[in-house]
């Protein structure tokens, strides 16, 4: 979904309309959780770019917790 809202805000020029907006509150709670535990010194621009990293670390760190028997 962060990859959709990067390339739909290159397509619509800035613009928003309805998925936009979809895209937008679809990843809000992932930059917000994100923004809470980078540095202030991180400006929030660079938000959208280590949210993308931090998620799939913490999908691997999850995976033994998810399949405990294999």
């Amino acid at each position: 979904m962060m990859i959709g809202r990067l390339v739909l805000g290159l397509l619509a020029g800035g613009r928003t309309n309805f998925f936009t907006e979809l895209f937008r509150l679809g990843t809000l709670p992932v930059f917000v959780a994100v923004r809470w535990i980078t540095p202030r010194f991180v400006p929030d621009q660079h938000i959208p770019v280590l949210s993308l990293p931090l998620l799939l670390a913490l999908r691997i760190l999850l995976l033994p917790a998810l399949y405990p028997g294999e």
